[in-house]
């Protein structure tokens, strides 16, 4: 698990660096239905981890 758990970071770090700042401003739609800010898309997933862990199962 911590095997890829570092291979995942590794691959997010090299993508991260590769998006230009502005674009983390940029409207979009996530879901099909939810609008925000790239930014406000981000946080809203590290809040949802942070409120419900663990809650993504097989069922």
């Amino acid at each position: 698990m911590l095997k890829l758990w570092d291979e995942a970071t590794e691959k997010i770090n090299t993508y991260w660096e590769q998006i230009p700042e502005e674009r983390f401003g940029e409207q979009i739609t996530i879901f099909g239905r939810y609008q925000g800010t790239v930014w406000s898309s981000i946080f809203y997933f590290i809040d949802n981890e942070i409120h419900h862990p663990g809650e993504r199962g097989s069922g």
